[in-house]
C-alpha cells in the first residue's frame, strides 16, 4: 500500500492501468482527441468543412447544418469584435434556455476571444445583481422573457453593458415536430433598448467563404481562459470560476474516448479503438434536456457537440411526452436526465406507442431518486439496447467528469460498489487526473478503505474562486482541491464519492451519512417514494439523524412512522436509526430538482 503522495498517485495511475487492461489491451492508457489539441470552436470549424450539410442541431423540427452553425457562431463572433469592440478576455454573457440561439452565440464568443458567462435562467432579481457585479461583463445575451428583469439589474450595476435580445422562439418552426410547452406558445417580447439577435445574425457580413480562416476568430490560445461559471461551493454565496479552453477539451476527450461502452467492446480481445469509436459517434443523436448552462448539461449537450461531430437535439423545457416523441422520432442514441425524470418516463401512458430502441447511453444524476439495480433492470425492459448508468463524480471547478465510466456498468460492478461502500458515485480517475483522501480533522493522508475528504488534481481544475482570496487560499493548494466531499479510494483505486462533508451528522462522536441512511431505510421501507435525511441538534448524541419521507401513492395512509421505525431495529446501526421519520405530502425541491434541506432543517425547528 501507498506511504506518501508521490507512491499513492504511482499506484492509482497503476490501477488504472489495470482497470482499462482487464477490458482490452486495445484500450488506450490516455484520452484521444479526434481533431488535435485545439479549442473546442476551432472543432467546429473544421466540421463545418468536412461535413458541412451534417446535421448539426435539431430544434423542434428546425434543422441547422454544422456550416449553418459555424456560418452563424462567425457572424456574432464578428459583430462582438468589429461592431461593439468588445475587447479580447472580456465575458459575454449569456441567459438563455437550452435552444439554437445559446450554441450561435456562445461559440461566436469563443471565436471572439471572450469569456462566455452562463447564468442560469432560473435566476431572478437578486441573484442576477450578485452575478452581474462579480463577473462584469461587457454584452448580456438574454432571453426576451427576462429582459426586463436583466435590463433593470444592468441599469443599476453597469449601465455601459450592451444588451442583445434573443428568444426560444427564434428558432421554433411554424408546426413543431414535438409537444412544446404552454409558456413557449406566447408571441416574442419586445425588448426595447436592446439590440435583437437575429438582426444581427442576418446583418453582419462574413468576410470569408473558408470558416477555417482565422478571421473573424481573434487569436485564441488553448490555455487561454473561455468560461465562467457559478458554483456554491463547499459555502455561502456563488463563486464565479474561469475555465480555459484546454478543460474544457480534456474533458470532452475523456469522457469520448471512456464513456460506457462496456457491452458494446468486446472484452478481453484486441480491437481497433478509434476506430470503434468513429463507427460508434457515426450516427450519434444525442437529446439535450438538461440546461446546458449547468457544468453537467454542458459537458453532454453542448461542449461535446463539435468535438464528436455528432447531432443535437434540445429541449428549450422538460417535457416527458417531447421526450419520448424525441427518441422516436430522431432515433435518439443518448440522453442525460436525473432519475426521477427517468422515472416519469418510465410511468408515461404513451411510453409502448413509441419505437425505444435506438437509444444506447442513458446517463443519469441521482438528486432524489438513486440508481440502483431494480431502476436499472427495469429501465432495461423498456430500452432493451440502453444502459442506465450514473453520469459520473464532478463539480463545477473541475468541470465536472472526474472518474471513468468504461468497464464499470458490466454485471452491475458500479451498483455491486456502491451498496458495499454507501456511496453515489464510483470510479477510477481520469487518465492526468488524482484523487486523494485526507484525515478530516489532521489533514493527513488516508490509506485506501479509509473514509474522508476527497482532493482532486485535474488539468481541468480552475485557478481559484474569482476576486475570493481567502477561499482560493482554503481550497485550491499546490495544484489540489479540497472538494468539500466525503468518500474513499477502495483497494481498486476507484474513487467513492459518499457525501457532502457539510452533510455528515456525527451521532455520539460518529460521522454517519445521510446518503447511507436514505439508502437502508429505501431497501427497509420500499413503500418511501422519496427520502432525505438531515441531521439536528440532540441533547443526547449530540447530532440525530431527521428523515423526511413522501409515500408511493398506492401506500398513502397505510403505513406510518411506527411501522417503519420497527423494521430499522436489528437491521441498522443503532447511530444509523433516524430520531423522526416525519411523513410529508411533498419535499422541498430548488428549481433545479435538488432536495432543499435547508427548508427541511426550518419545518423540523417549527415541528418541535
Amino acid at each position: 500500500m501507498p506511504v506518501n503522495e508521490d507512491e499513492y498517485i504511482r499506484w492509482l495511475d497503476e490501477k488504472r492501468k489495470e482497470h482499462l487492461r482487464r477490458l482490452s489491451p486495445s484500450i488506450p492508457l490516455e484520452p484521444i482527441y479526434p481533431l488535435g489539441v485545439i479549442p473546442i470552436h476551432k472543432y467546429l470549424a473544421i466540421r463545418a468543412v468536412e461535413n458541412p450539410n451534417k446535421t448539426a442541431l435539431i430544434y423542434y423540427g428546425t434543422r441547422i447544418i454544422y456550416k449553418e452553425l459555424n456560418d452563424l457562431s462567425n457572424k456574432f463572433a464578428n459583430y462582438l469584435i468589429n461592431e461593439l469592440k468588445i475587447p479580447k478576455g472580456s465575458g459575454v454573457g449569456i441567459v438563455l434556455p437550452n435552444c439554437p440561439d445559446f450554441y450561435i452565440t456562445y461559440y461566436g464568443a469563443l471565436k471572439a476571444g471572450n469569456i462566455a458567462i452562463l447564468y442560469s435562467v432560473m435566476y431572478r432579481e437578486l441573484e442576477f445583481r450578485h452575478l452581474i457585479k462579480i463577473s462584469k461583463p461587457k454584452v448580456i445575451v438574454v432571453a426576451d422573457n427576462l429582459y426586463q428583469i436583466i435590463k433593470k439589474v444592468v441599469d443599476e450595476v453597469d449601465p455601459s453593458i450592451k444588451l442583445i435580445c434573443a428568444s426560444e422562439l427564434d428558432y421554433l418552426p411554424q408546426n413543431p415536430e414535438l409537444p412544446i410547452n404552454e409558456q413557449m406558445r406566447r408571441g416574442r417580447i419586445k425588448c426595447d433598448g436592446a439590440t435583437d439577435l437575429m438582426d444581427i445574425l442576418k446583418s453582419t457580413d462574413i468576410p470569408s467563404d473558408d470558416p477555417l480562416i482565422d478571421h473573424p476568430e481573434r487569436d485564441v490560445n488553448i490555455n487561454d481562459p473561455a468560461v465562467m461559471l457559478f458554483t456554491s461551493g463547499t459555502t455561502g454565496l456563488p463563486k464565479a470560476v474561469v475555465h480555459r479552453h484546454f478543460g474544457i477539451l480534456y474533458k470532452q476527450v475523456s469522457a469520448y474516448t471512456y464513456g460506457p461502452y462496456d457491452y458494446l467492446i468486446p472484452v478481453g480481445k484486441e480491437f481497433d479503438y478509434k476506430e470503434f469509436l468513429n463507427d460508434l459517434m457515426k450516427n450519434e443523436v444525442r437529446l439535450v434536456v438538461l440546461p446546458i448552462y449547468w457544468v453537467a448539461g454542458k459537458d453532454f449537450g453542448l461542449d461535446s457537440l463539435p468535438v464528436i461531430g455528432y447531432t443535437a437535439v434540445p429541449l428549450a423545457r422538460y417535457d416527458p411526452e417531447a421526450i419520448l416523441l424525441a427518441i422516436d422520432k430522431y432515433r435518439v442514441t443518448s440522453t442525460y436526465l436525473t432519475f426521477d425524470m427517468y422515472i416519469e418516463i418510465m410511468n408515461h401512458p404513451r411510453i409502448t406507442e413509441i419505437n425505444r430502441e435506438s437509444l444506447r447511453f442513458a446517463a443519469g444524476s441521482s438528486f432524489i431518486t438513486r440508481l440502483n439495480k431494480d431502476l436499472r433492470r427495469r429501465f432495461k425492459s423498456l430500452f432493451p439496447n440502453a444502459i442506465l448508468y450514473e453520469a459520473g463524480y464532478g463539480m463545477t471547478e473541475t468541470h465536472t467528469y472526474d472518474i471513468i465510466n468504461l468497464g464499470m456498468q458490466l454485471e452491475d460492478l458500479d451498483l455491486t460498489l456502491r451498496e458495499k461502500y454507501g456511496s453515489l458515485a464510483v470510479g477510477p480517475p481520469l487518465p492526468g487526473s488524482y484523487v486523494k483522501i485526507l484525515d478530516i480533522d489532521t489533514g493527513e493522508l488516508l490509506p485506501p478503505g479509509k473514509p474522508g475528504v476527497i482532493w482532486i488534481k485535474t488539468p481541468s481544475l480552475v485557478d481559484g474562486y474569482l476576486d475570493r482570496p481567502e477561499e482560493t487560499a482554503r481550497d485550491f493548494k499546490n495544484g489540489w482541491f479540497n472538494t468539500g466531499d466525503y468518500g474513499l479510494v477502495d483497494e481498486n483505486g476507484y474513487l467513492h464519492f459518499i457525501q457532502r462533508i457539510k452533510d455528515m451528522i456525527k451521532v455520539s462522536g460518529v460521522s454517519v451519512s445521510p446518503a447511507l441512511i436514505e439508502e437502508e431505510l429505501r431497501q427497509l421501507a420500499p413503500e418511501i417514494k422519496e427520502i432525505a435525511v438531515i441531521g439536528v441538534k440532540d441533547p443526547e448524541t449530540g447530532e440525530a439523524p431527521i428523515a423526511f419521507i413522501t409515500l408511493k401513492d398506492e401506500f398513502k395512509g397505510r403505513i406510518t412512522e411506527k411501522e417503519i421505525l420497527e423494521r430499522c431495529k436489528g437491521k441498522m446501526a443503532k447511530h444509523h436509526i433516524p430520531k423522526r421519520i416525519i411523513i410529508l405530502d411533498q419535499l422541498p425541491k430548488s428549481p433545479a430538482g435538488k432536495v432543499m434541506k435547508e427548508e427541511l432543517k426550518k419545518i423540523w425547528e417549527k415541528s418541535s
